[in-house]
């Protein structure tokens, strides 16, 4: 059984960002869903989705 996540994150809002992927992921993590998690950050989100800090 494939028992791996990949996360592509492709939004810069930073609401879906902290309130979604991260809970999400971490979630997984710590509830063991997935053995192993990828998250695959495109271009520019990660900046304008923390610009605003």
């Amino acid at each position: 059984m494939n028992n791996k996540l990949n996360i592509l994150w492709t939004t810069d809002n930073r609401d879906t960002v902290f309130n979604m992927l991260s809970m999400y992921a971490i979630n997984s993590v710590n509830k063991s869903w997935w053995e192993h998690i990828n998250i695959i950050l495109q271009s520019n989100t990660y900046y304008h989705a923390l610009k605003a800090y």
